[in-house]
This record gives C-alpha cells, structure tokens and sequence, in this order.
C-alpha cells in the first residue's frame, strides 16, 4: 500500500543511470520537510519509467507533485530518503509560478488559479489579499 506525498519538485538532476528528484512536502503554511523518492537498487537512483507522469513528462523543478511512496527509507545521514512505489505514475497538480509569483517558495495560498497566467499554481498572499 502506498501513501501519497505532495512535493513542491526543488531538484532533478542527473544520478548514475537514472535522476535525483527531492522537494519540500507542501504545508498549509510553510513548505515541510525534505523528501526524496528513491529505487530499490543500489544506488538508488530513479529511473525514467519511475518517475514520469501518466502523459511521459517528466518532473521540472517548481513543479507541485503527488508521489506515490512504500515507505520511509532513511539512510545514515539521508533521513529524507522515501521507497518509491514504481507502478503508480507521479501526479503533476501544479506549478509554483515564477512569473506571477515573488519567487519564493512557501509564501502563498496553494491551488488557487493565477490570474495572470491561468494556471493552477502558488499565488503570492499580496495578490489573493488584493482580489
């Protein structure tokens, strides 16, 4: 059974045969602690076919995901390690928005719609307290 985690995607970068994903989960308020999925070989790494979403995309930093994860799988100093479920896809739910947004991660309301852009992303708390 899986538990499904809802990260703002902070990296994606090159491991071995595969690639590093890691985010912050998403808080109400503030951006939480540190996850990132990981394979059952090795080295961990995550491979293409475990890490794409229904569509074959792939994560980009900035994008707000949900990851299907087994379990907690710390290591002696990456406690925010993750066992990754491989046969569910990730989600995309959004995208915090670097243009509409002040850049800044964790400083908005989730899931509203951007007026700007349209998209459903994170809006800065000034704009949602001028609507």
């Amino acid at each position: 059974m899986s538990v499904v985690k809802r990260l703002i995607c902070l990296a994606n970068s090159r491991k071995l045969s595969g690639r590093c994903v890691a985010g912050k989960v998403q808080a109400s308020k503030s951006p939480g602690d540190w996850v990132r999925p990981v394979s059952d070989r090795a080295s961990e790494e995550v491979s293409e076919s475990e890490r794409r979403y229904r569509d074959g995309t792939d994560p980009r930093v900035l994008d707000v995901i949900d990851v299907p994860l087994k379990n907690h799988h710390p290591r002696s100093y990456q406690v925010e390690n993750w066992l990754l479920d491989p046969s569910t896809y990730w989600v995309r739910v959004g995208h915090i928005c670097g243009e509409c947004g002040d850049g800044s991660v964790g400083t908005g309301v989730w899931g509203q719609e951007c007026g700007e852009c349209g998209d459903r992303r994170e809006v800065p708390l000034k704009r949602v307290a001028a609507r």
